[in-house]
């Protein structure tokens, strides 16, 4: 649009109510990699903006619009707007000189070059920039023969290119189906606050998962339902299928109680791929929630792999894969493969050292065991580093740190893990405490062992480190020589009511004031 313009040549803007301002030669921006300029100018009206279509929907053969102002003609001497019809050849994704990447059949005119390319819905698709030239014949002829094809570049492109893509969305001209859609897809994010908002403890995060969910994201799937009614398209399949599979619309359920088999989340992944076999994560669905992973193994391993076939940076297939194979060097091997392939991925790193700590256990405690860990603990330190909120990833390192005597490091995770918990369970005071247990450092011990006493008895996890966090602590009394304390704790260990199941709890009698002995 600008690779033709001449040095001394003015530009002026003339906007729909006929008047003409001067651009700010400041503001003048030449688009990297595109034939296209941005500039302002100053204007004490206010003027709407273009909405912006979907680019990514249009395919050969649908209809486009092309509107300008054409240069004056001997047959035409004056120049007056011009909306000219067409159809879209080609929409390229593909690095085209210039950005070009738009083509259509628009019979455009010399001097329409910056003119909007629209959408049936009057969104801006693209600028139009000149017409092909068949470069052969025009040699051969010595004149600018074309070839009736015309060019434009795709907004999206430009866009992109200045770094502002962001505006698509906030300016996007949606069909009624992807209307649906956005508001389903609101609604979802609703429900994400409405749970990050909820007291951490395991009553309400149960409530949430089978109960609250189902009923705050039914309106979402009504929704989905209608833009699939309206047209069907892979991805509300996959967002059927996504928004149904951990609430009551599960295969069990569904089996169960004869709830629609609409809303069967393999059935939805199975229709996502079907209508759009480029959902990298529709065939993750597939792998997960069909059954396979039980009833056949290598099929579940067949979608995981086409998974990474589409998109080789997702890490869940790397480590659904790791997960049924039966070979530990080839569980290694996948996830290695992963990393190599998306070195970003924290989850991937955590899983990595997963196995290596998984097999440590099976190896003599020697200096391979050490070997083991410390290559471990290396994968775990990458996996925090690039996020440090990886789920796991704080206990496996404290785990592995006290393992090979780092005591200090490893009680630096789990103060860690207590100070971002939302709500600190017993069972982190209680890992702090045996740190201090083999360290030799009792009085610190009695102290975090306390501290899990004090946590949210309504909470189930917690509660059922009690007995544990109980009988630890009378054994610390007794070393210190309150046997009274020691006697107290062993009975509130047992008067739980799980002594006789729980390895920490065990029977004891009890002889003379605070002496006791085990049976």
């Amino acid at each position: 649009v600008i690779g033709d313009a001449k040095e001394g040549e003015e530009v002026v803007v003339i906007t729909k109510d006929k008047k003409r301002y001067k651009l700010m030669p400041e503001s003048v921006i030449r688009v990297k990699d595109v034939d296209l300029g941005v500039f302002s100018f100053k204007s004490e009206d206010n003027y709407s903006s273009a909405s912006i279509g979907r680019r990514s929907s249009l395919k050969s053969g649908d209809p486009v619009f092309v509107s300008g102002f054409p240069l004056p003609t001997s047959s035409v001497p004056q120049s007056f707007l011009r909306f000219l019809s067409g159809k879209v050849i080609s929409n390229s994704t593909r690095e085209i000189p210039g950005g070009y990447q738009l083509l259509y059949t628009n019979p455009t005119l010399p001097g329409m070059s910056g003119g909007p390319v629209l959408s049936t819905r009057g969104g801006l698709i693209g600028i139009h920039g000149r017409a092909e030239i068949d470069i052969a014949i025009s040699e051969q002829a010595n004149v600018a023969v074309k070839t009736g094809t015309n060019q434009g570049i795709p907004l999206s492109y430009v866009l992109k290119s200045m770094g502002l893509i962001g505006l698509i969305e906030e300016t996007l001209v949606r069909s009624e189906s992807e209307e649906l859609i956005a508001k389903a897809n609101s609604i979802r994010n609703s429900v994400h606050d409405f749970y990050k908002a909820l007291p951490w403890n395991e009553k309400n995060r149960l409530n949430y998962t089978f109960t609250t969910q189902a009923v705050m994201l039914e309106p979402a799937l009504r929704l989905i339902d209608k833009a699939i009614d309206l047209e069907p398209q892979g991805y509300y399949y996959y967002l059927r299928a996504l928004y149904s599979e951990y609430h009551e619309y599960r295969r069990d359920v569904i089996a169960r109680d004869g709830v629609s088999s609409d809303r069967d989340p393999c059935k939805n992944f199975m229709l996502a791929i079907r209508y759009d076999p480029s959902i990298a994560k529709a065939y993750i669905g597939v792998a997960e929630n069909c059954g396979l992973t039980t009833s056949d193994k290598s099929q579940s391993i067949y979608y995981y792999q086409k998974a990474i076939e589409i998109d080789p940076t997702l890490d869940k297939p790397y480590i659904g894969v790791a997960r049924l194979l039966n070979s530990y060097n080839e569980s290694l091997a996948i996830l290695k493969k992963g990393i190599t392939a998306n070195p970003l991925s924290s989850r991937l790193h955590s899983s990595y050292a997963k196995y290596l700590l998984e097999h440590a256990k099976s190896i003599p405690k020697n200096s391979d065991r050490d070997l083991q860990l410390k290559n471990a603990l290396i994968y775990l330190d990458k996996a925090i580093q690039l996020d440090p909120s990886v789920s796991g990833a704080h206990g496996k390192r404290a785990n592995t740190r006290k393992q090979l005597g780092m005591f200090d490091e490893a009680l630096e995770d789990w103060t860690h893990i207590i100070e971002t918990a939302p709500q600190p369970l017993s069972w982190f005071y209680i890992s702090k405490a045996d740190i201090y247990i083999e360290s030799m450092r009792p009085r610190a011990a009695l102290k975090e062992l306390t501290n899990a006493l004090n946590t949210d008895i309504e909470d189930k996890s917690s509660r059922s480190g009690f007995p544990q966090a109980y009988f630890k602590r009378a054994h610390l009394f007794k070393e210190l020589g309150n046997l009274y304390a020691a006697c107290k704790d062993v009975m509130a260990s047992r008067s739980l009511g799980v002594a006789g199941n729980n390895p920490y709890s065990p029977k004891y009698s009890f002889r003379g004031k605070g002496w006791w002995t085990n049976k």
